[in-house]
């Protein structure tokens, strides 16, 4: 897993490291991570959901960015769902 990834899952609060940002948004327990101002992947803690997003950058270093995201709330049990969904 990317380090900056494993810092800001670690961090409870809004957060920047290098490229990589964290934003809580209000008392939801949605949080939004962003890569290159890209949301690349959304979570809902209520519900235990996540979906990632590349925003139409194929790039490897997206696709890496996204997947520990993947890594980690799918060991976390959290069911991944369609960007759609209604939170």
């Amino acid at each position: 897993m990317l380090r900056s990834v494993e810092h800001l899952l670690e961090n409870h609060s809004d957060k920047t490291i290098g490229n990589h940002m964290s934003v809580h948004l209000n008392t939801s327990n949605i949080v939004k991570y962003f890569y290159f101002s890209t949301a690349i992947c959304v979570v809902n803690h209520n519900k235990r959901q996540y979906y990632t997003d590349n925003g139409g950058w194929n790039t490897s270093s997206t696709n890496r960015a996204i997947h520990s995201y993947k890594q980690n709330f799918d060991n976390l049990g959290y069911e991944k769902v369609s960007k759609n969904q209604d939170w």
